[in-house]
């Protein structure tokens, strides 16, 4: 082949390559791409043509039937990979997904896969997209997707093309998520994870779940943000978030009692004990089939300890103590347990892997002797150092704490049991009660609530309303990683891939040819 007619060649050979990178760059096959694969095209066809009869001759010989061999064995062999990725793309078992970053930003968190699991009514998303934006979030609905097989399901939808479907749907602005199930529409705007999850549990949830705070003696509020300690705001967005509506009880004017529409009743931290009117509307309520999370802490509400030992709770008048000096890494002390050992057994905690500290905790734990009908079973717990101090007033005293044999309880010490007792309602279909009992508040309050604490808080509230599909850990924050480089470093980045690696390809090619050249 003739200098010109290669370089003409090569030049078709470019202009094709700059079509595939072009139309990748733009994401569509726009007028630029189209001259490039035109112009392509024509160059290599001229060079064809103008050595054909070159070519021609080169066909008959060896080289080409070698050459030919090689080709077919390569397009059999791609051919075998395409085919092997069809049968696995389109077989659920074999189709797995692995994410390899720290922060999992390539999966979904094991609630939002829990809950897609377990869809028995089809979702479907619609999305009205703006093109700066779109990748992200068909990304994000990509994951959606692949856990939720044949009840998930996208699509995209151009704003400025379909004005009718958009009116339809009252979309005025892009970049809108609509999350539809049945008649039940959520609007999103550029939605994270969190925000589809929840979604798809409101489109999906037949009823209203309603959790009802007591207030009136001192319990950690849901309306006040300040003191941040006694507040429990946080707390109260991230039930909402889970798709609960939460209310705050006055029990002590409810002449009625406990509301009938209560899903959850929370009794968080009271300072001072109930009145007995109250006592007797919790009793009532939990013998009725009811719901309840009681946060006790230490030395606090003697009579509500005692009704709870008639639903088999044993609530200690005493203080953990965990001489482990892992919890002072943590900004913690002896009186302020961390908590890493959870039940495997219970819904609520089989799935947390993350500690939480208790500042100021008191034991709990089941009764040895349990009622008629009343099951349960401690769901964390404190260390083996731990121990259920009962000398209060020497702790208070001497701001220390010793274990006394036969007087102390020796750890590892329950922290949080979760039980349930069997009921019989003439005209109701509940058939037991379930309640959890934690031995401190101040972990859900604004100034401690963490991540573990969160899910403990949110599972119990999941278990306890008996929506096990919220049971699970939910979306963590995924923070940007910065990676900081110094001027050298940053200089090195840049020409290392910019001239190293081509410079050493071109060295090895230069040896190679003066090897080649010399013993030839």
């Amino acid at each position: 082949m003739k200098p010109l007619t290669t370089l003409v060649a090569l030049a078709g050979l470019v202009c094709l390559i700059l079509s595939g990178v072009t139309w990748n760059i733009l994401g569509k096959f726009g007028i630029g791409p189209l001259i490039l694969l035109v112009l392509g095209i024509g160059l290599a066809a001229f060079s064809v043509a103008y050595s054909w009869n070159e070519l021609r001759s080169g066909f008959r010989a060896r080289t080409w039937a070698y050459g030919t061999n090689v080709a077919i064995m390569s397009v059999l062999f791609v051919g075998i990979l395409v085919v092997i990725y069809l049968v696995i793309m389109s077989s659920p078992a074999l189709n797995k997904r692995w994410d390899l970053t720290s922060s999992g930003r390539h999966s979904l968190a094991a609630q939002s896969v829990k809950l897609l699991e377990s869809l028995d009514r089809p979702v479907k998303a619609l999305a009205f997209y703006d093109e700066r934006y779109k990748p992200g979030l068909e990304e994000e609905l990509r994951k959606y997707d692949y856990y939720g097989g044949k009840m998930f399901s996208y699509e995209f939808f151009d704003l400025d093309k379909r004005k009718l479907l958009a009116e339809e749907y009252k979309i005025d602005r892009y970049n809108t998520v609509i999350v539809q199930c049945g008649e039940k529409r959520e609007h999103l705007t550029l939605p994270d994870e969190s925000a589809l999850t929840n979604a798809i549990i409101k489109v999906t949830r037949l009823d209203d779940k309603i959790v009802y705070f007591t207030t009136g003696h001192g319990e950690k509020s849901t309306t006040e943000s300040t003191p941040p300690a006694l507040s429990a705001t946080t707390a109260k967005d991230a039930i909402e978030k889970e798709v609960y509506t939460v209310k705050e009880l006055e029990l002590a004017r409810e002449t009625a009692g406990v509301p009938p529409d209560c899903t959850v009743l929370v009794v968080a931290g009271p300072q001072a004990d109930l009145y007995a009117n109250e006592l007797e509307s919790i009793r009532d309520y939990l013998n009725r089939g009811g719901a309840a999370l009681f946060m006790l802490d230490p030395e606090r509400c003697p009579t509500l300890a005692a009704l709870l030992a008639e639903f088999g709770v044993v609530v200690g008048n005493d203080y953990v103590v965990d001489t482990n000096p892992v919890s002072q890494l943590f900004g913690g002390d002896y009186l302020a347990p961390l908590v890493s050992t959870y039940s495997r057994t219970s819904e609520i905690t089989k799935q947390m892997r993350v500690n939480i500290m208790l500042p100021l905790t008191r034991s709990v734990l089941m009764a040895t002797s349990l009622p008629d009908g009343v099951t349960g079973e401690w769901i964390m717990r404190a260390g083996n150092d731990s121990w259920a101090e009962t000398n209060i007033p020497f702790l208070k005293e001497r701001n220390s704490a010793r274990f006394d044999q036969g007087i102390d309880v020796r750890g590892p010490v329950s922290l949080a049991v979760a039980a349930s007792k069997d009921v019989a309602v003439p005209g109701s279909e509940k058939s037991e009660a379930r309640y959890v009992v934690i031995g401190d508040s101040d972990f859900m309050g604004n100034t401690n609530l963490s991540e573990g604490g969160r899910d403990l808080f949110l599972n119990a509230i999941g278990w306890l309303s008996q929506q096990e599909d919220l049971i699970s850990i939910r979306p963590r924050n995924r923070n940007q990683q910065v990676l900081m480089l110094s001027r050298a470093q940053g200089r090195m980045l840049t020409w290392v891939p910019l001239a190293g690696v081509p410079g050493a390809v071109l060295l090895f090619g230069i040896a190679v040819y003066g090897y080649r050249r010399k013993y030839r």
